[in-house]
């Protein structure tokens, strides 16, 4: 009995023990982290204005550069360029430096902007340039500065505006403007 009552303490005690072996956990923890910055913003500085141009008889294009120094070519051969400010529309984005951003505009790329002076109207396409103001396309940008500090980058618009033969004088506007939208990408 002596011996049962061994194998019995002996058998209860390995059970405790192989209770205990598989009673161990493991534990690991992760942080959680979260970075606010700059709400993106954009607002304008400078208005697109083509200049004064008298059309002659065949009409033509002109030409603004959508560089900060806003250069004007005239294309047709009765078109004048007459005196007048000549100035590419400017934006500025600010927000978190070395972030990208989108670019959305209206009218978008494949639209004309109309230009009216009463039941009169003119056309132009649209370039909005982030490249330094290279005149070059550009639908992103990236924000100056370091990730984390405030930075900002310049949006140059210019375009190229068709001039009827014999266009009527008067001082052509667009009423809806040019309105870009920037966000995060």
């Amino acid at each position: 009995m002596k011996t049962f009552t061994k194998m019995i303490a002996s058998a209860l005690m390995l059970t405790v023990f192989a209770t205990s072996v598989r009673a161990q956990s493991a534990n690991a923890t992760a942080n959680a982290s979260a970075q606010i910055v700059s709400a993106i913003s954009i607002g304008s500085t400078r208005n697109l204005h083509f200049g004064s141009i008298s059309p002659g008889a065949s009409g033509g294009t002109v030409q603004v550069a959508a560089t900060l120094l806003s250069a004007r070519t005239l294309f047709g051969a009765n078109l004048t360029a007459t005196a007048g400010a000549v100035t590419s529309a400017i934006f500025t984005v600010t927000g978190d430096g070395a972030a990208t951003y989108a670019i959305t505009r209206v009218p978008i790329a494949a639209t004309s902007l109309v230009l009216t002076s009463g039941l009169n109207t003119m056309n132009a396409l649209l370039v909005v340039s982030t490249a330094a103001g290279a005149g070059v396309e550009t639908p992103t940008g990236t924000i100056s500065g370091a990730t984390g500090t405030d930075g900002t980058q310049i949006i140059y618009v210019g375009g190229t505006l068709t001039v009827g033969a014999s266009q009527a004088a008067g001082l052509y506007t667009n009423p809806g403007g040019i309105s870009l939208t920037v966000n995060y990408n």
